[in-house]
């Protein structure tokens, strides 16, 4: 199944900030060039203002796979994971978390780049796999992401019926 939208809708946050909360779901597979750009799917963008008005943060993501948040939606953790207490555990999280990020601001043709080398590391090659998971995308190999579909048990009974509720 491919194809995929992105939601917003507008939300005011405990900080005062307006902002839109980002609903992303489907998947595109996109080529990449020698340089680590691709296009970012234009379902995946906000509508209205230019490529540089969005910015991501790329950043290694749950089970080590690489991601991008809306930058606002980065920061917005970011804050929320400082305001649970900064114990020295919680303080090395944040500083691997910072060191390991990267803002990214598309290009007037909508295409993200990516350091080749971070895309070597994460097993990203020609093509990439973008594919939403709520408030953030994550970027696979598509063979990868193929293997690892095929590799999975069937779906979770519990979890089906909670989330179809």
């Amino acid at each position: 199944m491919s194809g995929g939208t992105v939601e917003m809708e507008p939300h005011f946050y405990p900080d005062g900030i307006e902002d839109v909360t980002y609903y992303y779901q489907g998947s595109y597979t996109r080529s990449v060039d020698d340089n680590g750009r691709f296009n970012l799917p234009f379902r995946f963008r906000r509508s209205g203002g230019s490529a540089g008005d969005e910015k991501f943060v790329l950043t290694e993501g749950p089970d080590r796979i690489l991601c991008l948040m809306p930058h606002t939606e980065w920061l917005r953790a970011f804050k929320r994971m400082r305001r649970q207490g900064l114990d020295a555990r919680r303080r090395q999280e944040l500083r691997r978390q910072s060191h390991n990020s990267e803002v990214l601001t598309p290009d007037n043709q909508g295409r993200i780049k990516v350091p080749p080398a971070v895309l070597e590391s994460f097993g990203i090659g020609e093509k990439v796999l973008v594919m939403g998971m709520g408030h953030y995308l994550e970027l696979w190999n598509p063979n990868k992401h193929a293997d690892h579909q095929s590799s999975l048990a069937e779906p979770d009974q519990d979890f089906m019926n909670a989330f179809f509720g």
